[in-house]
């Protein structure tokens, strides 16, 4: 076997060098491809390179270039204009509360002497005065017996005035009270007072007994044994678990023993919900007549005892922003002078800018506030002058109203308001976000007298508000047995000069949440 011949050893001068790698990108494989196109078509691969590179370059819009465009920027003045516009009476007043703690140039103008009169001295009373026997004073009121002393000064700084205003009393409270003025045993007071603190805002009890006995480690008598003394608290039906012993209770308390009341609220409150007189009678064996006797006793209980006594933090107040009132047989419309305090330039400020005695630090923040000053008192004016607008055109538009109520309403449109004002609508829908107009028929929300409307027989023009009044009163003069349907008010309508159809009838009913007419049987 003969073996290959060896092969001599290589030096490392005679090795051969691999040349390093190289990433390959998409850019060179492109550079690859035009230089090969350029020798296809014999021209050099430069030529071809930034021939491509052009067309690359215009199709991209590579490149510095001026262009003039037109964009809507608001001025600051202009922004804080619609702000105060669209803001509601009550926010206004807190803006203008906070502006006036942080502007020292803004300030309240106060109707007093002028600068430099002098003030009227109070004229002393001439004659001769009675004096006063303090001591037979005090022993005619009986005071005589008094702890001597100077009396101490009331800290005024240090007086809460939120104590001085009446609480509401809780439910919670005035359970306690009660409980506390019965005879229990330390333990049954903890567990009446464990009851008490289980009850919803509705007055129901909402804790398992047998975990109330578990955790006093009482048996379940001893605490139903509270239970039912606690139900006999005020108000009547309070603590109950359900509905049904809710109102057992609540005919308890009023004496009422006849056991088919206390059968129909036990078994048959989905039947009563639903009116169903007929399916009643024939439960009970009783007339049709006697089972809504019952209905109307049971229709005076109270499903929710404890609400009378829930209370809620949010209180909203409504300030309107224009008056209308009559003066000798015709309407005045003015603006709410309590909505805002009228604002004025200090003048000390406004002296100060004037002599140049202050630096010039101290001159450009006296002017920036200056500044800000004057643009907030020209946007309240500027607020208060289109309010004026709108609500004069709304007396001369709604004149009926005025003067003979709101049955008297007229459709009106916002778009209609503002071409007659030569305004934007949207400035107009801005103006009236959440603003109030008193009149002498009570305070309505502005946009209480736009609506759109019906033309009547007589070919007078009526808004929904007027239509949905009139289907109201239709309601509430209807026979108690015998309640319309949304085709006979649409027939009572008709009668009286308004063509709307039953379907508009059904809306408007719905919109006054008012319940269709087989719920309405009594």
């Amino acid at each position: 076997m003969r073996l290959p011949p060896e092969r001599p050893p290589c030096s490392p001068t005679d090795a051969p060098v691999s040349p390093p790698l190289r990433t390959v990108g998409v850019l060179d494989w492109a550079y690859t491809l035009r230089t090969v196109r350029a020798k296809q078509v014999g021209v050099s691969g430069d030529t071809i390179h930034t021939e491509v590179n052009t067309a690359l370059a215009n199709r991209l819009d590579l490149g510095a270039k001026v262009e003039l465009r037109q964009r809507q920027v608001l001025a600051p003045q202009v922004f804080q204009s619609l702000r105060v516009l669209g803001l509601p009476a009550v926010e206004l007043r807190e803006m203008v509360e906070a502006e006036l703690n942080e502007n020292p140039v803004l300030e309240i103008e106060e109707f007093g002497p002028a600068e430099g009169e002098e003030q009227p001295e109070a004229k002393e009373e001439e004659g001769p005065q009675e004096e006063i026997e303090w001591e037979e004073f005090a022993d005619h009121l009986g005071v005589a017996d008094m702890p001597a002393g100077p009396v101490q000064p009331r800290d005024e700084e240090t007086t809460d005035a939120a104590s001085l205003v009446a609480q509401p009393q809780t439910l919670t409270d005035h359970l306690v009270f009660q409980l506390h003025l019965q005879e229990f045993s330390p333990l049954e007071e903890k567990i009446g007072e464990a009851i008490i603190g289980s009850l919803d805002d509705d007055g129901y009890l909402k804790r398992d007994l047998q975990e109330l006995a578990r955790a006093y480690n009482t048996d379940l008598e001893q605490v139903e044994k509270v239970l039912a003394i606690v139900q006999g608290f005020d108000p009547p039906g309070v603590a109950a678990r359900d509905l049904s012993e809710c109102l057992r209770l609540q005919l308890n308390y009023l004496g009422v023993t006849e056991p088919k009341v206390h059968e129909l609220v036990t078994d048959y409150l989905d039947e009563l919900a639903r009116k169903r007189y007929d399916v009643l009678g024939r439960k009970l064996k009783v007339d049709q007549e006697v089972v809504r006797d019952y209905a109307d006793v049971v229709r005076s209980l109270s499903p929710r005892p404890g609400a009378l006594f829930r209370t809620t933090d949010a209180t909203s107040y409504v300030v309107p922003d224009v008056i209308v009132r009559e003066l000798d047989g015709r309407l005045v419309v003015m603006g709410n002078e309590e909505v805002v305090p009228t604002l004025r330039i200090s003048p000390l400020y406004r002296r100060l800018l004037s002599a140049g005695q202050a630096d010039e630090k101290t001159q450009d923040y006296v002017k920036g506030k200056l500044k800000s000053a004057v643009e907030l008192i020209k946007s309240i004016d500027r607020r208060k002058d289109t309010l004026t607008r709108i609500a004069k055109l709304i007396v001369v538009y709604q004149q009926d109203f005025f003067m003979h109520g709101p049955r008297s309403l007229k459709p009106l449109t916002r778009a209609s308001v503002a071409q007659a004002l030569d305004m934007h609508p949207s400035t107009v829908s801005r103006a009236l976000a959440g603003k109030y107009i008193q009149t002498p028929y009570g305070t309505f929300e502005f946009k209480y007298f736009f609506s759109g409307g019906y033309q009547s027989v007589s070919g007078e023009d009526v808004s929904a508000t007027s239509v949905k009044r009139h289907i109201r009163d239709l309601i509430e003069e209807e026979p108690a047995g015998r309640p319309h349907s949304d085709q006979k008010l649409a027939e009572l309508l008709h009668s009286q000069g308004f063509e709307i159809s039953r379907r508009t009838v059904a809306k408007y009913r719905d919109e006054l949440r008012i319940e269709p007419s087989y719920r309405r049987k009594r």
